[in-house]
């Protein structure tokens, strides 16, 4: 899949979104994994991946959404960092208002309506957060 195929399942308020999320993985020397029916934002620890961020078209089992999977084993839970920590990042996210919890390891921000660039820059000053946490605390 490509970005452009990605964008155009989307709405205009995925677009909007996700737009700022492209740019900021590229900004921040972040790969993207491709996968059905979305992506995975990722941070490179040598040559493992730590998916940090899932976006998910509207088509999708999880609806046109951001998922998070903090404690996922095969995502942030690859990382070592400390459930104190995981906890924190976690009432972070919650207090910026557009994530819900998703079962007991996750957190889905829905992208139902156009996300302000104060939530955006939020949501993208966040995602900064878990990557050093990941960077700073390294492999499992």
């Amino acid at each position: 899949m490509s970005i452009q195929r990605f964008l155009d399942d989307c709405d205009e308020n995925g677009r909007a979104a996700f737009i700022r999320i492209f740019t900021f993985a590229r900004e921040k020397a972040m790969p993207i994994n491709w996968g059905n029916p979305g992506f995975s934002v990722n941070v490179g620890l040598g040559r493992t991946r730590v998916a940090f961020c899932y976006g998910n078209p509207p088509h999708s089992a999880r609806g046109q959404s951001v998922f998070i999977p903090l404690r996922a084993e095969n995502a942030v839970g690859k990382a070592a960092i400390p459930e104190e920590r995981i906890q924190q990042l976690e009432e972070l996210a919650l207090s910026i208002g557009i994530f819900e919890p998703a079962g007991r390891q996750s957190l889905r921000c829905p992208i139902e309506r156009r996300l302000t660039d104060t939530e955006m820059d939020s949501l993208l000053t966040w995602f900064e957060l878990v990557a050093e946490a990941i960077r700073e605390h390294g492999l499992r």
